[in-house]
Order: structure tokens, then sequence, then C-alpha cells
């Protein structure tokens, strides 16, 4: 039970919500009474009724969201709530107690009416997964509306989950962390470490129950730590869940500003979970600001446009707005009175946008200024008539950035030096750096408290730990006027700071993201050569966890750095090489990864570092896998396995999964469940669950190749299961979609194609390009089925166009085939010749394409009016008569030999197998080969449509083929 507030400031007349949390453990329904004790300075925005008098179910949770509005500024206590249940009475205070409240209200928003009608009314409309964009550029008030519409939703009762798009340059998921405290409402100035990760730790098993296995994952990032023992594929998921978790109680609004400055993987993680919303029907929905649409930094193009649901640009203001803006900024002044050309003056300089003219305003009336023109008088304004206005405005810079940069001259003399310092760590910065080159914690204190006042800086956390600068503009400010003040000062200062980051920060101790950003701060500063430790480290540890994206982004960053300052010590150069190599395997350059691979395997061997090379030997057996070349793939497994026995044993184990995999490829079953049954006793024995689920799930794949059906779903189960309990939906979905495929196998079209409708947005969530791949494979193979031809085309083109981004050939050459038979069935024939082509282009790159890929093409060209290929593959040994019709022989390969015999030159014996062969297949996934051979006979015996349709599908069976069979048994037949 708690109740806590969800901001840590406001301004009188503006609302802030709070939140209780209720949780009903007894196993009996609960009703109970809520009465809120204002105390002095509130007032509650209406709750209704049924809030103030909560029914709780057996075993369940309450999120309940109240919105009051203070009526006296200063530090105020909070309301608290007075809760009844039966004869109990209990008393809830609000953590934290006390909140900040401005004594200045806001005044209204001059100017934008229709645009904030337009934010009110999308607010009422909202649809699950969609964003509405406020545009506009620097100075243009985005941010001002933001903060409206907040209002508007906070007494609408809605969830706000609140955060800045910003980022260092390592491009952390620092605006995620944002939404997180705002998420968990983490406002309480806590300096005591441990007790702001246990409050947050109670947040959090409210928000997710106390057995979410992500808990801890959260926790990690909120310490700055990288999560443990969690793969990339993951992190998206454990967000979406946990900003769905209000949204089962109330609309969430997650609003975001400046959207244009966020780092790529909040962005991508924003658009993940808006993606999930929308498919889930959640009510999660987001409000942004960014840029104008033709600036070169617009994030819009990194969020599908079907997400973007309105679009609403701000313009500039007129010169009656700004007129009104001064009267009611300046409540009693009268300066129209004293000089009536003054909005137009502000307008003039400022060309009508609001942050200029709220600068030049601001400057107007600062305090301390002599020549302050608005003076304060009580509760209103006076205007001091012996100030020339004219060349006071005169004295103020023009333009948003230089209004800006004049913040910097409200700052004491004693703050500059932490100022550049703050500024040479970058756009924020800690705390306990500056304490690092000051002795007094009272400088320091005073100095940011000076910097905060000036509105340079302000707080990124709570517990005023770290802050950030308020325009980034300032810091480019600062280390100019550093770089004019002279270069030796600037060279001892950069120095300075390198020195003191790189005392802190031991690039084996930082996490994964802050090696990046330190590193990547160290160019900044002049010592390229200090940051390839921080660099090579960040990739060690993106590589590890599979974080494709992330890996090749700092990849890339290390290969522009080494073009300046080449890599010179064998050392680094091999561990560069081979983590760019494993970076390359993962996003599917399979070329460049290759070679720099080799490249890392001759240093290795000209050191005599015999792990080296065996790690550079099972990766080029993975990408040898990956091209399709099983069997060279296999003799490099097997080479570094062998060698590694009883010596290297994490590299006997991953040559291990390479080489069952080649097995596997080569038709080996028996050897790969050998290594794979090796594997999970292993990983049985460890308790190591994520080696668990690999193996069952490997383990169920051959259970399903070899048709065992039963055992292969009960395999594929268990990992679900496991996967649930590490909330790992990588593994869970890969299980999934080999249960499907089972529905599949048995004709349950329906089923089969919810598992693959699944499937698809997880693995996209998951950025899985190959899982994504063949899931598109197995719907198009659904749709195409039922019916659904044009729906089926575009899944396997997306397929297909996955597996050429990947460079995946082997299996790119199986789903064009399928491509070119489907459009050969629902009558394009140009479009099935053109896309044998390229089938023909695809095999000939490959070194041992399959003899049922080859014969699938040779039946088309047939077809198609070529019977070259078929002639040329009726003689091959692939395809020769073996003579063999027991069961063992049922296979789809099987199946085609003897149609290509068929077509080719039809015997007897040929018309003998057919006939005993293609009773033996039972089942549904062998369909397609099924009727090439059913086909290919009834064009040697004459046998009737009906005839064929039986030895297809059985008496009586496959009502839900019939769709397809309509429109392919008479193209075969023809």
């Amino acid at each position: 039970m708690s109740w806590q507030p969800l901001a840590r400031r406001c301004a009188i007349g503006e609302p802030i919500a709070m939140r209780l949390f209720i949780e009903n453990l007894d196993g009996r329904p609960v009703e109970g009474e809520l009465r809120v004790e204002l105390g002095e300075g509130w007032e509650l925005v209406g709750a209704p009724t049924p809030e103030l008098q909560p029914r709780l179910a057996p075993r369940s949770t309450r999120e309940t969201l109240f919105a009051f509005v203070p009526t006296e500024p200063g530090s105020r206590r909070l309301p608290s709530l007075r809760l009844t249940i039966g004869t109990h009475e209990r008393t809830l205070q609000p953590v934290p107690a006390m909140i900040d409240v401005d004594a200045v209200p806001r005044i209204r928003l001059i100017g934008r009416d229709r645009e904030l009608e337009r934010v009110e009314r999308w607010l009422a409309r909202h649809a699950s997964g969609t964003m509405a964009l406020v545009r506009g550029r620097a100075g243009s008030g985005r941010s001002e509306l933001l903060d409206r519409a907040v209002g508007l939703a906070t007494r609408a009762g809605l969830r706000v989950v609140r955060a800045t798009g910003h980022g260092g340059p390592g491009e952390a998921l620092e605006m995620s962390i944002d939404l997180l405290r705002s998420v968990l409402g983490l406002f309480e100035p806590l300096r005591d470490r441990d007790a702001r990760v246990d409050f947050a730790r109670a947040r959090l098993c409210e928000v997710l129950g106390e057995s979410a296995p992500s808990q801890q994952y959260f926790i990690d990032l909120l310490r700055g730590a990288d999560p443990v023992d969690v793969d990339a594929s993951v992190e998206q998921l454990r967000w979406y869940r946990l900003l769905s978790a209000s949204a089962t109680f109330r609309p969430t609004l997650l609003v975001i500003d400046d959207l244009d400055r966020a780092d790529e993987p909040s962005i991508a993680l924003v658009e993940g979970v808006l993606r999930r919303a929308r498919s889930d029907g959640l009510p999660i929905f987001a409000l942004g600001s960014t840029r104008d649409a033709n600036d070169a930094t617009d994030p819009s193009v990194k969020i599908d446009a079907d997400r973007i649901a309105e679009s609403i640009p701000l313009g500039p203001l007129s010169e009656a707005d700004v007129d009104l803006w001064i009267a009611e900024r300046f409540p009693g002044s009268n300066v129209r009175d004293y000089w009536p050309g003054l909005a137009a003056a502000l307008i003039e300089r400022s060309g009508g946008w609001p942050g200029a003219i709220h600068e030049t305003l601001v400057s107007l009336s600062r305090v301390d200024e002599r020549e302050a023109l608005f003076r304060p008088c009580g509760a209103r304004w006076e205007v001091d008539a012996n100030v020339d206005i004219e060349a006071r405005l005169a004295s103020i810079p023009i333009g948003y950035d230089a209004l800006i940069e004049e913040r910097l001259q409200g700052i004491s003399a004693s703050s500059g030096p932490i100022v550049e310092l703050a500024a040479l760590l970058g756009p924020e910065f800690e705390v306990e750096l500056l304490a690092r080159w000051f002795d007094s914690e009272d400088e320091i204190d005073d100095a940011l408290d000076d910097l905060e006042r000036a509105r340079v800086i302000e707080p990124l956390d709570a517990d005023l730990s770290r802050y950030r600068f308020t325009h980034p503009a300032l810091v480019r400010y600062v280390v100019a006027r550093i770089e004019a003040a002279g270069s030796r000062r600037a060279a001892r200062l950069r120095r300075r700071v390198a020195a003191t980051l790189l005392e802190a920060h031991d690039p084996s101790a930082a996490t994964g993201r802050s090696a990046e950003e330190l590193g990547l701060r160290l160019i900044e500063l002049g010592k390229a050569d200090a940051a390839l430790p921080y660099l090579l480290e960040a990739l060690r540890r993106r590589v590890k966890r599979r974080q494709a994206a992330d890996a090749q982004r700092v990849a890339r960053r290390i290969a522009e750095l080494e073009s300046r300052h080449p890599i010179g010590g064998p050392s680094e150069r091999y561990e560069w090489l081979s983590l760019q190599g494993r970076a390359m395997t993962m996003t599917g350059q399979l070329d460049s990864a290759e070679r720099v691979t080799l490249e890392a395997r001759q240093i290795a061997e000209r050191a005599g570092d015999r792990p080296g090379m065996l790690l550079c030997t099972v990766l080029l057996s993975e990408i040898a896998i990956r091209r399709g070349r099983f069997a060279v793939g296999r003799d490099l497994a097997l080479a570094a396995r062998e060698e590694a026995t009883g010596r290297f044993e994490p590299i006997h184990i991953d040559a291990g999964r390479n080489l069952a995999i080649a097995y596997r490829r080569l038709g080996d079953r028996e050897r790969a469940a050998q290594i794979w049954s090796e594997d999970l006793e292993r990983a049985i024995a460890d308790n190591d669950l994520s080696g668990e689920i690999r193996c069952q799930n490997n383990l169920g794949i051959l259970d399903y190749e070899s048709r065992d059906f039963d055992s292969a779903s009960r395999r594929f189960r268990r990992a679900v299961d496991i996967a649930r309990d590490l909330d790992h939906l990588d593994y869970e979905m890969t299980a999934r979609v080999w249960i499907a495929n089972i529905a599949f196998e048995r004709g349950r079209l329906e089923e089969a194609r919810d598992g693959y409708r699944e499937a698809i947005p997880a693995f996209q969530l998951l950025q899985n390009r190959r899982a994504l791949s063949r899931s598109y494979f197995n719907r198009a193979q659904v749709e195409l089925f039922r019916g659904e031809g044009d729906a089926a085309l575009a899944d396997y083109e997306r397929a297909v166009a996955l597996c050429a981004e990947m460079g995946d050939l082997a299996t790119e050459a199986q789903y064009r085939t399928d491509l070119a038979l489907v459009r050969f069935e629902l009558g394009d024939l140009d479009g099935a010749g053109a896309e044998w082509l390229a089938c023909d282009e695809a095999i000939r790159r490959l070194s041992a394409p399959s003899a049922a890929l080859r014969s699938r093409l040779a039946l088309l060209a047939e077809r198609l009016g070529d019977r070259g290929p078929l002639e040329s593959l009726a003689n091959d040994a692939d395809v020769a008569d073996d003579g063999d019709a027991s069961r063992a022989s049922a296979s789809p390969a099987r199946m085609l030999r003897i149609a290509v015999r068929l077509r080719h030159d039809p015997r007897p014996h040929d018309v003998e197998q057919a006939r005993a062969v293609i009773g033996l297949s039972d089942v549904w996934g062998e369909i397609r080969d099924r009727l090439l051979l059913a086909t290919a006979l009834a064009c040697a015996t004459s046998e009737t449509l009906e005839e064929v349709r039986r030895r297809v599908v059985g008496e009586g069976g496959g009502e839900e083929f019939g769709p397809w069979l309509e429109t392919a048994l008479p193209r075969w037949l023809a």
C-alpha cells in the first residue's frame, strides 16, 4: 500500500497527480472507504465516488489517481488519505511528503488556443499505440504546449509518464531511464543510494509484482550498471510490460519533449511499446515534440508513419498575441502608456517566436539589472519610466540561441570555473567529478545553485547527483569561451578533465553504456589514444549480449577512430578485429566478417595464441554455416572442438553448438542429437536455464524433423515455461513458432496462423531478422493454402528481402523457389519466370544446393516450357532411382526425385514407386511436394482431377487447403 506524488514540483493553479496503490492479499473481496485530508493550500479535482469507495477482488491490486491543485506557494505538505476497511482504519502519508509550489502561476498559453484545442481533442479520442507530434523550430513553444497538455491529461485522470529527449555521445537509454523514474515516481531527493534502491524496488513490486524477474533489470539501470544476464532482445518487452502495467488501470500517456534529441535506442523502445500497445489494444499512446519536419534531426523517420496520428505545427505569434502576453505577464504595468510599440519591436526582433520573446522579457525584468524596464511591486508590476526602452532593447542580443547564451551573463564570477569544467564533461555531468577538482563542497553547492537559478543547468536525478545543461547550445558557448580565452589554457583544461575521467573510470569496470560514452568523451577531449580501451570494452559487452545494432554502432565508431589513429599493438588489434567480426556476423555482413576474422586469426597464429586462433575458427564455422556452406562449417567446428577438448571448455561448448547445427543441416541428426543431449545434461546439472531452453528447442527441432511431433511438442512447451520464468521473449517465441509448425503439419491452419501472427510483431520488437523472415515465410504458406494469394505474395517477398539483407543465400534460395512456385500457381507466368531466373542465380552461388531445391525449380521450368533443367537433373546421380519405396524414404526429397523422373521419362517402375511413396506421406507440411508428385503421376497415367486431389489430401480431408488446390491443381495438370 503506497501513496505518492507523480511530480517533484508544480505551480499555483496547476494540477499534480498522486498515485494510490492498494493490494488485497486476502482470499475474500474487500470493500473500503477513502477520505481525503487536504490540509492547507490544496483543492481536490473532483474524484468520483467509485474512487473513494474502492472494492477489491480477492488477491488483486488497484491503482487510483487523484489530482490536486495547490492554492498557496512554498514548500507544502501533500494531502494524506484515511482508509477504512471494516473496523480497521489507517492513515496513508505520502512519500515524499513535501513538494515545492512555485509562487508565480503560469499565465495562460497565449496565441496557441487552436493548437491546444487540437491536443485536447486528440487526448479525448486517443487511439492505442499512436503518437501526436508537436512540431516547431527552436523557441516555438513546444515544451510549453506539452506542459499544458500534461495538465489537461492529469485533470482528465490519465496516467502521465514524462521524459525529455537527451543523451550523451554513447547514446545510452537515457530518455528511457527518465520514463522509468516517472513511472515509479522517483522524485524524493534521497541521498543514500541504498534508500533510493529500496524505494525503487518497492514501487517495482507494486507495478510488476513481487516475483517479476525483470525487477533487477530496472534496478541495474537506475544504478547505472549493465543488466546482468539479460539478452538485448528482451529489453523492449520488459519496458512494454512496465508501461502497460499502469495501462491496465487507466489510459497511459507518454509525454516526450525534444524527441529530436533523444538517443536512438530510446526512440526504438518507444516505437516498439506503441507497436505492441496497438496490437494488444492497450490504451498507451504518446505525445512528443520535435523540430520542424525539414530539419535534418527530425526523428519521425524513426517512427512508423501510421503511428503518427496527429501532427501539430507551431507558427509565430501575432502582434496582438504579444500585446496580450505582456499584459498578463506584467499585470498593472501599462507599458503601452510609455511605449505602444513594444510588442511590434519584439515581433521584429524575434520573428514572433515565443522563446526569443520570453528570453527578451526575462532580460527586461531581471531584478538585478540596473536598467530593468519592469520591476515587481507587490502583486503588480511597474514600468521604470527612466529606462530608455529602445536603448535597453538594443543592448539585448537578437536571436534565440544568442538569448540562451545571455543566461551565462547571470552567473557569478565564482561559478565560472565550475561551469567550464562541467561543459567539458558534456551536456550531462556528475557532481562527484567536480568534487575531484574543488576541495570545498560549499563552493560546489553554491555554484550549482547559482547556475540553476540562472537557468543554465537543471537536476537530472532526484538526489541531485547529476545535472544537465538546460539547452545544448550552452555547452557550445562555454566551450567556445574556453577556446577564445587561449589555446594553451583550453588544452590544459581538456587534459585535466580527461585525466579525471581516466582516474575515475576503469575500462573493465565500466558498463557497456558508460564505456562507450567515456570513450567518445575522451576523443572530444583530445585523448583518442586513451579512448580505445573504453570503446573496445563497450563493443565486447554489446557483442556478448548480442546487441546487434548497438554493436554495429560502436564498431563504426572504432573504425572511424582507427582511420585517424591506427591500432598498433597486436593484442589490441586482434581484439578489435575479432569483435568486429562477431558484430558483422550478427548483422549479416558475412563477407566482411570472414575477412576481418581471418586477419584476426593470422595475428593470433603469429603470437602463438591458441585460444585466440580457436575462437576465430569457431566464428569462421558460424559464418560458413550462415552462408550455407555446411560441410565447411562442420569441418571448422570439428577441428576447433577437438583441439579445445579438456583445455578450453567454453570454446569446446561453442564449437559443439556450431557442429551440431552443421550436422543437422547435413542430415546427420544422430550426431547433432548427441551433442545437444550432452549440452542439455550439462545445463541441467549447472542449473543453466538459458542453456536448457536452447537445448530443448534444438532437440525439439530434431524430433520435429523426425516426425515425432508429440516429443517435439513436449520439448517446446518445456522451453516456453522456462522462458516465461526468465522473461525471455526470444526463446519463448522461438518455441511457440515450432509449436505453430506442429499445428501446421497436423493440418490445423487457423491455429498455425495465430502462432505466426503472434510471432511477427514479437520478432520485430526483438529485431531478430532471421526469425522474422522465417515467420513471414510460415505465415505466407498458411495464407496461400487458405486462398489469400495477395497477402501470401507480400509475406513471401518480405521473407526473401530479409534473407537478402542478411546475406543468407541458402534460405534466400529456398524462399525464392517457393515464391516462384506461388506466382506460377496464381497464374503470373511472367513473374514466375523472372523469379525462376533469380532462384537459378541464387542456387549457382551456393556451394552445395540441395537436390530438393533443384528438383522444384526443374519441375517449374518444365511447366514454363523449358525442359532443359529437367533433362539435366534427371540424369544426375542425386535423382537416380535407388529402388527404395520403404516408409523411411517417404520424404519430400524422395517424392521430388520421383516427380522429376515421371516428368522426364515415365516408366512403370517410377509409377509404382510414386503410388507407394505418396501414400506414406502423412503430414500436411509436405502437401506441396505431394501435389508435385501426384500431378506428375497423373500426367503419366491420365488420372482424373478428383483422383489427384484424393492422393494429395486423402479421403474426405484437407478442406482448409481447398482454396489453394482449386487454383494450383489445374496449373500443374495443364
